[in-house]
């Protein structure tokens, strides 16, 4: 129905909803992230007419379900939990912004019912974690609107996961050759997979907002695409959207003086710090 804005409008099912967040299609099927309802719902064609239910859910062990990870205090692989997703793909991957179990999920193309595992997680060393982060090179700490991957083309060594780190401030990227390995510590302890760039920041281990410089700097960042030689990043408590040159990145991954954006929307140029609006994801075709 157009004339209707109920949350889980006749009772909660596979074809009601909470509070969606971001939408994509992969393999010829839609997938929605139904934040309020931790959960994620996928047509397997394109549905042409209203309120038709979803083919299967994924977050939940079944259509009624709502809450966050299924009801457990941890994010576990078995119970196949998410709590407030943003969703993204590629023509490979489906990736999924858990936000609030401070992770991000990479599935090897889309899953083929509730019971399929991801292939990787960014942000913690194992699905059975979600505690936040402080900053560091691998950590996450509530990241905030779709992540992007590169689409296929290049190897897995030139494709690149960003993540809106948003409390910490930043932009996180992964190299989607080190996200899909395992690491381990001296001791042979598993932990997260290292990110390779920063934005928003002058180091792997600071978080302050707007540093080290406004053109430089981020507030509360969440959700971010790349077009065109830039990555675009909404700074959401900043009322703008930056973009950062892709050929600036630094080889170490970071500098001290952080990397400039070069275009700024919502505001006259990059160093303006003036409310407008708040941005809370970026598309582009």
């Amino acid at each position: 129905r157009f004339d209707s804005n109920i949350a889980f409008y006749d009772d909660i099912s596979a074809s009601s909803m909470s509070t969606p967040t971001s939408v994509t299609v992969l393999d010829k099927a839609l997938v929605v992230a139904d934040s309020g309802a931790n959960r994620l719902l996928i047509w397997k064609d394109i549905p042409t007419e209203s309120f038709r239910p979803a083919s299967y859910i994924w977050g939940q062990a079944s259509t009624s379900g709502t809450s966050a990870n299924r009801g457990g205090g941890t994010a576990t692989t078995s119970a196949l939990g998410l709590s407030a997703p943003y969703v993204s793909s590629t023509s490979d991957y489906l990736v999924v912004t858990d936000s609030s179990n401070h992770r991000v999920l990479l599935f090897a193309g889309l899953p083929a019912d509730k019971n399929v595992q991801p292939v990787a997680v960014l942000g913690q060393s194992n699905f059975l974690d979600n505690d936040p982060s402080a900053p560091s090179q691998s950590g996450l700490n509530r990241p905030l609107g779709p992540a992007y991957l590169t689409p296929p083309g290049p190897p897995p060594e030139e494709r690149l996961v960003w993540v809106s780190d948003s409390t910490n401030n930043r932009v996180l990227g992964w190299k989607l050759a080190d996200a899909l390995k395992e690491w381990r510590d001296a001791n042979q302890v598993r932990i997260p997979a290292p990110a390779s760039y920063v934005i928003g920041q002058g180091s792997f281990t600071t978080n302050t907002r707007n540093k080290p410089s406004n053109s430089a700097g981020l507030y509360a960042p969440a959700g971010v695409q790349v077009g065109r030689g830039l990555l675009f990043v909404a700074d959401q408590n900043n009322d703008r959207v930056m973009g950062y040159p892709l050929a600036s990145l630094p080889p170490a991954g970071f500098s001290a003086t952080g990397v400039p954006a070069t275009v700024a929307l919502g505001q006259k140029d990059p160093t303006m710090l003036v409310s407008q609006t708040v941005p809370s994801a970026t598309t582009l075709d």
